[in-house]
């Protein structure tokens, strides 16, 4: 900053007064108006007198004189910087995106054109509304942008960015990193299986050429529910090799086993080194069998092969007794069907999922099935090797269900109530008489194993002597098929006495109507004998017995022996299953003794029912009826779909790969347009599509992990990584951590793999990178640290991390882009004018949509027009992070612009004066001289200006030209042939040469006009978001117009104190970069929201501080503008000083912009307070107080901000504290400057760090005297 120059006369009117006395009382002795000042003892000019008026007047007149005098050198300052062509900057025009918005149900593309005003209603405090005009001709497309993807395959992760289209305050996500998993996922259906609605388990066989790779995925296992992926238990992971089972052409009850191994789900490796036969036992027939091999502890060599009934196959694990093969005896005994899980070719893989439940039926890839989803769990990165493939896979159910009653039953046309006792042929059962059964779910299943369990009721005897047979049937769809049973006992099958009878269902079912009703039915039929004939009609005669009975006794003692005689055949039952028939030999009514001609085999106790068995009849009564099943059943699948890269694909018999990588490699921005339905093509003029950045702080922490990119340099040993994890959210958040993608040794600072955090905690990861001793070709190495909930796999959170075997960090290279359009058969490359200049600022992208860009089905989306921009190669200090996406988007500036404005006439003399209509003028203006004809080609030459290769306007019809001739800041370089004008911007004055310096304008009537200047600018211009509404050009079919962003930049005329700094370092460093003053000064220059910094030559600050100096380097601190506690620049404006300093310095030198390093000062204070009054505002005095001191640039004792490196003094507080009105006095001060802490303490030793104020303890206190 310039002072202002000393003064050459100091003395004021007062002591030019004394001066004046003294002179008088000198050279005047009879003077005496004059009186002594009682205090001083000075002689001051008596008041009243004419004395005092002229020595008054004298110095007065004497002190205006001086203080003229004293502005001569500040005046010869400023007249030098005139000399120089010096002048005030004029007031800047803020600028903002407006979009535009077609008229609903437009399907036209408007184009609103350049100059188009849009003004924002008049605020609190205004009088007019603010004008801003748009900056470039727009075309308002009806196409629209409807989805924006994010895509990284290196990481294999993506993110939905759409909300970026439809909010303003979108949350800000990473216009290149994901933080989705991508799926990869195999969805199964077998329907006739998964179906069932009943209680099972599932086996899945995965047939493959590595099945032992694809078994060591992290998968997770899904069915729908109808609303949400519901996660499903798979136990087994069982692998087999081989071991394929065929029948013995020779022996049909023999089959053999080919050798192979496996590895049961304990991770004991079974082997079996020769073929085995194995032999079917005679007794099985009409039953299902399976086929085991297993590990025999005994004997590790020689596995254990085992052949299993269905009926006990549940009670051997799954995942100990490997299943080879699923065999169906039928009831010759021979092997009807035989299903083997194995391969020769092929491993298998088998997955059992114990209480498979029923999915939901929903529609996948236009398949509408119930779908098992198979999700795997971890990252594909493009170029790694492909997972094997799968053959064959094969789907397997197990049902057990106990105690079932039927759906219905009937005694022929009768129907029954299974719930209580019922007699099922009948109380009169005759030959033929039949019992209907049915079950939907039990009798459905072809091959299902049945079991019909029955209770008698034991205190009706049934007559068990008449030989009755009965015959089961089940209906097929066609036909009653006859049943092969398996009754627990003989008895049992003629339903005589309690037990259960089981029979397999045959391979065909169907349904069948009964009695009106249709189901799935199996019958009972009499088919010889009956249950005695109903020839009495006495009630039968019964007794009990008195006596208990033991075995082989031959004689009973009864309660009464009344009707009973010799030859009578009686039944003794207790009422469970054991009961005898005997006949009676002897009858002693005396003692009630009966003797019977055969010993009773079983003992009885007192109590014990005998009856007397009659001609009556007796029919058996159940007490109930029960249905059991297993069913085991193996298919193919009904349909298989595997999803990769956001695409399904149905798989059908061929082999295929289940999980694939990405296709792409580089990380991609996927924008998908769409048009109305009435068109196909694209406008043939260019879009205009506004990026808006997230604007980051420098030295700013991304939530959760920070940083997202990590550069660091070694040579031998462990390279560290550090990073930091913050939850800020209200609740404890765990986190999963995985490393990824490495090719050198890393270890994580974390016990494990997971990190709690507590709300609000911020915890250090340390990533520890260790350099092989043995290097290859590559020098460097990159690994992805990921963050993600354990219990989810959708949210990631990632790192990449960097590490160079090298002395120093190399510099970044260029970040290069890609912009594509798919044709149809491929991504070309789309010509872009992109003016984020690779997404680093804020600003607007304009592309030509080709003709042939053609329509694409990506993201599970119906197809759309894509256009993407990939991240080929270079390094961004921070990924940019976008906050919203806006199409039909311009740039506008509160500007008004005045066209074709006739100045006046020449009338040919020197220095002419002229003056624009409005003003002040902004940059830039067109100033056109009409001359009598063209100039010559070299003085056209010198009026060329970047941008204005033609600066010639002819006049039709004549010979005259309009000429536009150029401003300059003075006439000094100027000859008598140059076309230049002296401009003042801020009041509109024009002044031409004089014919020596510069060239006089030609006379002529009207023939000066400014073609095209702007007026405007200033801080009015800062208008908050949507706020810029009022469309002031009518543009047809638009409907509104917004701006999306505030409107920033605007700023008031520049200050002549800011002109006094401003110009003599200019002169100074003539606007190149070469000594440390003027990288800080032009730093300075390059943003007015830079406020402070400091150049460092020789230090690349991304180093570590006790980095050696870096010779052809230098980094520049800047601290922006700002009211924050801890100002911290910008990425953008970091951006715009590096490129404006790359510009002026040394095209050799490194440059490097950072923020400043900060220090906290926390001061804890007691306080005595003057009086108990306002003691709450005396707390804020000081917390506002204590802040304004320790403020970087505002703070100090002079309120001009810190100087790097330097620190409060204790001493600073007191004086400071105790001038607070309400403060008495301090009776203790504590200043924490961070001195703990080894980070600070760091920063410290560089001295090139500012204070900002920290955390503050204010205690409060009253004494009175």
């Amino acid at each position: 900053m310039v002072k202002s120059a000393p003064k050459i006369d100091k003395r004021t009117a007062t002591e030019i007064t004394q001066q004046l006395q003294e002179l008088l009382l000198k050279y005047a002795p009879t003077w005496r108006e004059y009186e002594i000042e009682p205090v001083t003892g000075k002689r001051l000019p008596k008041k009243g007198t004419i004395s005092a008026a002229l020595i008054g007047t004298f110095a007065r007149f004497a002190e205006i004189i001086i203080e003229r005098l004293n502005q001569v050198p500040d005046k010869n300052f400023l007249a030098f910087l005139d000399l120089l062509g010096a002048s005030r900057l004029p007031p800047q025009a803020a600028r903002t995106p407006l979009t535009f918005s077609l008229a609903a149900g437009s399907t036209v593309d408007v184009v609103v054109p350049v100059g188009t005003q849009v003004a924002a209603p008049p605020a609190e405090g205004e009088k007019d509304p603010v004008i801003f005009e748009t900056e470039a001709e727009l075309v308002v497309t009806a196409a629209q942008l409807t989805s924006v993807f994010v895509q990284e395959p290196q990481q294999d992760t993506w993110s939905d960015r759409t909300a970026w289209l439809t909010t303003k305050t979108a949350t800000a996500g990473f216009v290149f990193h994901g933080d989705a998993g991508v799926e990869h996922s195999l969805y199964l259906a077998c329907d006739d299986l998964f179906t069932l609605p009943v209680a099972k388990t599932a086996l899945l066989t995965i047939q493959s050429e590595d099945a032992q790779k694809l078994a060591e995925l992290p998968l997770t296992w899904f069915y729908w529910d109808g609303k949400d992926w519901q996660p499903l238990s798979a136990q087994l992971k069982n692998i087999i090799s081989g071991l394929t089972v065929t029948v013995n052409p020779q022996l049909s009850r023999t089959v053999i086993i080919s050798p192979g191994e496996a590895v049961d789900n304990q991770g004991q490796k079974i082997k079996l080194n020769n073929p085995q036969q194995v032999n079917l036992p005679e007794n099985y027939r009409n039953q299902t069998v399976f086929l085991t091999i297993s590990y025999d502890l005994e004997n590790p060599n020689t596995p254990r092969i085992s052949t299993l009934l269905e009926a006990e196959a549940n009670q051997y694990p799954l995942g100990v007794y490997l299943r080879l093969a699923r065999l169906a005896i039928d009831p010759e005994g021979q092997i009807s069907q035989l299903v083997s899980n194995t391969s020769e070719n092929n491993q298998s893989w088998q997955v059992s999922i114990p209480n498979f439940p029923v999915p939901v039926k929903q529609i996948i890839n236009a398949v509408e099935a119930s779908w098992l989803k198979v999700a795997l769990n971890q990252s594909l990165i493009p170029g790694s090797p492909p997972l094997p493939k799968i053959q064959r896979i094969t789907a397997g159910v197990s049902v057990t269900q106990s105690n079932l009653l039927p759906d219905l039953g009937f005694t022929n046309s009768s129907p029954l109530d299974l719930t209580k006792d019922f007699f099922p042929f009948g109380e009169n059962p005759r030959l033929s008489d039949t019992l209907y059964l049915a079950s939907q779910e039990v009798l459905a299943k072809a091959g299902a194993r049945i079991t019909v369990n029955i209770a008698l009721n034991e205190t009706v005897p049934v007559n068990s002597e008449n030989e009755v047979e009965l015959a089961f049937d089940a209906w097929d769809g066609k036909a009653w098929q006859p049943l092969l049973v398996t009754p627990s006992s003989p008895a049992t099958a003629k339903f005589t006495q309690s037990g259960s009878i089981t029979f397999t269902l045959p391979n065909q079912i169907g349904l069948g109507e009964v009695n009106s009703k249709t189901n799935y039915w199996i019958r009972v039929r009499i088919v010889r004998g009956n249950y005695g004939t109903g020839t009495s009609s006495q009630p039968p005669t019964f007794t009990t017995l008195r006596q208990e009975i033991r075995e082989n006794t031959e004689q009973i003692i009864v309660n009464s022996s009344r009707g009973f005689m010799p030859g009578d055949r009686i039944q003794i039952a207790t009422g469970t299953n054991t009961q005898e028939v005997r006949t009676i030999g002897v009858v002693n009514t005396s003692n009630n003794s009966l003797t019977l001609t055969e010993a009773l085999q079983s003992p009885h106790p007192v109590g014990t029912g005998v009856w007397l068995i009659s001609n009556t009849l007796s029919p058996p009564l159940l007490k109930s009826l029960t249905l059991s099943y297993t069913y085991d059943a193996t298919q193919s699948l009904s349909a298989c779909q595997t999803y990769n890269n956001f695409t399904y694909i149905q798989q059908k018999e061929q082999p295929f790969i289940p999980f694939e990588a990405l296709t792409e490699s580089h990380p991609s921005l996927y924008l998908g347009f769409t048009l109305p339905p009435t068109r196909s093509n694209f406008p043939n003029r260019p879009l205009s599509l506004f990026v808006s950045l997230a604007d980051l702080k420098y030295g700013e922490k991304f939530i959760p992990l920070s940083p997202p990119y990590s550069r660091q340099v070694g040579t031998t040993g462990r390279v560290t990584h550090p990073l930091w994890v913050t939850n800020d959210t209200d609740q404890s958040v765990t986190w999963r951590v995985e490393i990824s993608g490495n090719n050198w040794e890393t270890t994580i600072s974390e016990a494990g793999t997971s990190i709690t955090l507590a709300p609000g905690e911020t915890k250090s990861l340390k990533v520890q990178i260790t350099i092989p001793e043995a290097l290859n070709q590559e020098n460097r190495d990159i690994a992805f640290v990921r963050l993600s909930r354990p219990d989810t796999f959708a949210t990631i959170y990632t790192a990449t991390l960097e590490t160079f075997v090298a002395d120093q960090l190399p510099a970044r290279s260029p970040v290069r882009l890609s912009w594509q359009y798919w044709n149809g058969q491929a991504w070309s490359k789309l010509t872009v004018e992109d003016g984020s200049e690779n997404f680093t600022l804020s600003g607007l992208i304009k592309f030509l949509v080709p003709a042939d860009c053609q329509t694409k089905a990506e993201f599970n989306l119906s197809e759309r027009y894509w256009l993407r921009v990939q991240w080929e190669t270079g390094d961004y200090l921070i990924e940019p992070r976008i906050i919203n996406l806006a199409l039909n988007t311009t740039f506008a500036s509160q500007t008004i612009t005045i066209v074709k404005e006739i100045l006046g006439s020449s009338n040919g003399s020197e220095n002419q004066i002229f003056q624009t209509t409005r003003f002040p003028v902004l940059q830039n203006p067109q100033l056109e001289v009409r001359e009598p004809e063209k100039p010559s080609e070299l003085e056209l030459e010198r009026l060329k200006l970047p941008g204005n290769s033609n600066p010639i306007t002819p006049i039709p019809n004549s010979r005259e030209v309009w000429v536009q001739w150029q401003q300059v800041a003075d006439f000094y370089g100027s000859t008598s042939r140059d076309r230049h004008y002296v401009l003042d911007q801020l009041t509109g004055k024009i002044q031409f040469g004089n014919g020596r310096n510069g060239l006089i304008p030609p006379l002529g009537t009207g023939n000066l006009r400014i073609a095209r200047y702007q007026t405007g600018g200033g801080e009015a211009g800062n208008k908050p978001v949507d706020s810029i509404v009022q469309l002031k050009t009518t543009v047809p079919y638009i409907e509104k117009v917004t701006n999306l962003q505030a409107a920033v930049g605007g700023a008031e005329a520049e200050t002549l104190e800011s002109l006094r700094d401003r110009l003599p370092e200019t002169i100074r460093h003539r606007d190149r970069a070469v000594t440390l003053e003027d990288y800080e000064d032009l730093a300075k220059l390059a943003s007015p929201e830079v406020a402070r910094a400091k150049c460092l030559p020789l230090h690349w600050l991304e180093d570590p501080p006790e980095q050696a100096p870096r010779r052809g380097t230098t980094s520049i601190i800047i601290v922006p503008r700002s009211e924050a506690l801890k100002p911290l620049p910008s990425l953008e404006l970091i951006s715009r000083v590096e490129k404006f300093l790359r510009a002026r310095a040394c095209p050799t030198v490194e440059i490097l912009v950072v923020g400043p390093p900060y220090i906290p000062v926390s001061v804890n204070v007691e306080i005595g307070l003057s009086s108990l009054e306002g003691a709450s505002a005396v707390e804020q005095a000081v917390k506002a107080t204590l802040e304004q001191f320790l403020h970087p640039l505002t703070g100090g004792l002079e309120g001009k901000g810190w100087d790097f490196g330097r620190e409060p003094y204790k001493s600073d507080f007191y004086a400071l504290l105790e001038a607070v009105p309400g403060v008495s006095y301090i009776r203790r001060l504590m200043v924490d400057d961070g001195r703990v802490s080894q980070e600070v303490e760091a920063i410290r030793k560089t001295g090139r760090f500012l204070v900002y104020s920290g955390t503050h303890t204010i205690s409060l206190f009253f004494e009175e005297s």
